[in-house]
């Protein structure tokens, strides 16, 4: 996901005008409850009882369709090297957080690697082959090291923006600490999905349980149109399979990168139907050799409902229940 900052200009009590590279939106609320209207045209909602452990986060998009949203998100600017993560954060002030306890020394993370260029500002979901469409999971967000953030107000080196590392390190205590509210806020403010944009869409958030998050989405079929075109029915379904594995995969992947959390459940909606429902633990996904790994196979190493036959695809299933507010 690209990095971008914003800033953020105090209108009245519970209105913020928030100018962007990619825009301007403007933000209404109060704590438990946010909206956020986007010139893009992403209206984002999220909801929460402070305290209480009952989240949500909705983003949906108005005006536009699939391919327009998609070609929109392509067209920004690509991240700068070098960046510890790759969100799309404000710039914003935030709720001072209680001191924690001392905690524990960490060596220092190994340096991270390169990110593959994004891809040019006409990309567009069909121009994918059927290898890229099947490795969608492949590749992942850098992980966010919370507990780094929390020791040290300043960034260890000129590699990180000192802006981007103050919004880090004011939310730290609180995330680390497992506060459900400050989770919501990150993925409202880092939008984790939202390089997923040309695969899938109206995403929602939820939990409440602070080990685990739980995501809805529709899966965007559009990414598969040319190949829909070109294959007969038993190597578009086989490809669609790996397509909604690959997608599901990546999602959790992202989140595992940017939240404190072991298990990630992701609820996959093709047609208006759940489709694929699965829940990730952090132990098994990090054994993973991703580079080389068959989206379907990956799947079946965790918990999961889905009813695929080669010769009619997908069918609706019943959602694993994990317990959280979604």
């Amino acid at each position: 996901m690209g990095l971008r900052f914003r800033k953020s200009i105090k209108i009245a009590p519970g209105l913020r005008l928030n100018l962007s590279k990619t825009g301007v939106s403007l933000t209404a609320g109060t704590r438990g409850f946010h909206k956020t209207i986007h010139t893009s045209g992403r209206v984002t909602t999220s909801l929460g009882l402070p305290g209480s452990g009952l989240s949500y986060v909705d983003t949906k998009y108005i005006g536009r369709n699939k391919k327009q949203r998609a070609s929109a998100r392509k067209a920004a600017d690509p991240a700068p090297a070098g960046n510890t993560t790759s969100a799309r954060l404000a710039a914003r002030s935030a709720e001072e957080a209680e001191a924690l306890p001392a905690v524990p020394e960490m060596p220092d993370p190994a340096p991270e690697p390169e990110l593959p260029p994004e891809p040019p500002a006409d990309f567009h979901p069909a121009q994918l082959t059927d290898e890229a469409l099947r490795g969608i999971h492949r590749d992942a967000d850098a992980p966010v090291d919370w507990i780094r953030l929390f020791r040290s107000p300043e960034p260890p080196s000129g590699a990180y923006d000192p802006e981007l590392w103050a919004y880090y390190h004011r939310l730290a205590p609180r995330v680390l600490e497992g506060d459900i509210d400050a989770y919501l806020t990150v993925i409202r403010d880092a939008a984790p999905l939202d390089d997923l944009l040309a695969y899938g869409g109206e995403f929602q958030f939820g939990t409440d349980d602070p080990s685990r998050m739980e995501v809805e989405f529709v899966v965007n079929e559009e990414a598969l149109k040319d190949q829909r075109l070109e294959k007969n029915v038993l190597q578009y379904f086989d490809l669609l399979q790996d397509y909604v594995c690959s997608v599901t995969i990546r999602m959790a992947r992202d989140l595992f990168a940017l939240l404190p959390v072991s298990d990630v459940a992701v609820h996959a909606v093709l047609g208006g139907q759940t489709v694929l429902s699965a829940c990730f633990d952090k132990e098994t996904m990090d054994r993973i050799p991703f580079g080389a790994a068959d989206p379907s196979d990956t799947l079946a190493q965790f918990e999961h409902r889905m009813d695929f036959q080669p010769t009619r695809g997908f069918a609706p299933v019943e959602r694993i229940s994990t317990g959280t507010a979604g």
